[in-house]
């Protein structure tokens, strides 16, 4: 059996792993940060080569007003724009620069907004940036996504990513909503969880009765006690396996 067999599907023919996060502004979600870590690999495989091999930052301008709490959240205001920002577009140039020599690419973010902000900060006019954003959008992860289906709270809610460093005993240097502490957050979470498949099994078994997301398992379950009159435990640690 394929471990992350579905996870594997997405990931696996890359030859580079882009985890990446964007601050937008508060209200009109434009771009003003991004941080992004990236590690190579053999296409075939989950595992990195050598480790994190990009680590990039960059402060974006922007002519939209950031707003107040994510002024607090980031520390991250008009005046650090106008002494250090770059423009959009030329974040996007050294983004494809620093990632051109893997043809092969997956872009991991965890949760759906960091897609929104690429998307709203754009100038889709421009070839070069309705190209890039096309190449992300058809080689992208939402781990949020994916994950929230097997690792859950008490009440069945998904886990934010300070609760998975914590689950996973992971220590990152930095503050949470810098851009570049969060993509590294990602990638270290994101190895940590494809190397405990079983520490997984085991803790959607033990989170089963508050998990929305098992009807497939169950179904999965359902049929085969239809064919073979009975199903046993590790009947259901395999249907998981299958959806990891």
């Amino acid at each position: 059996m394929t471990e992350f067999p579905v996870l594997s599907k997405k990931v696996a023919p890359a030859e580079l792993v882009v985890f990446f996060d964007f601050e937008g502004t508060q209200f009109s979600h434009k771009a003003i940060a991004v941080g992004i870590n990236a590690y190579e690999k053999n296409a075939g495989d989950l595992f990195p080569l050598n480790g994190e091999v990009i680590s990039y930052k960059a402060y974006i301008q922007t002519r939209d007003k950031i707003g107040p709490v994510v002024k607090k959240m980031t520390g991250i205001d008009e005046g650090l724009l106008k002494k250090e920002g770059k423009p959009f577009a030329t974040v996007i140039k050294e983004i494809i620069n620093l990632t051109r020599n893997y043809p092969k690419k997956v872009y991991i973010s965890y949760g759906e907004m960091d897609l929104k902000i690429l998307s709203g900060s754009l100038n889709f006019h421009d070839d070069y940036q309705a190209s890039f954003f096309r190449h992300v959008t058809r080689n992208y992860l939402d781990f949020h996504e994916y994950i929230s289906r097997f690792l859950i709270d008490e009440n069945g809610q998904s886990l934010s990513i300070e609760k998975l460093l914590n689950y996973y005993h992971l220590m990152e240097k930095g503050s949470a909503h810098d851009p570049l502490f969060d993509s590294k957050a990602l990638m270290d979470i994101f190895l940590s969880y494809i190397k405990s498949p079983n520490r997984t099994i085991d803790e959607v078994i033990a989170t089963y009765g508050n998990n929305r997301n098992v009807k497939n398992i169950n179904r999965e379950l359902v049929l085969k006690l239809i064919r073979k009159g009975k199903v046993e435990y590790s009947d259901l640690k395999e249907a998981i396996a299958n959806t990891l």
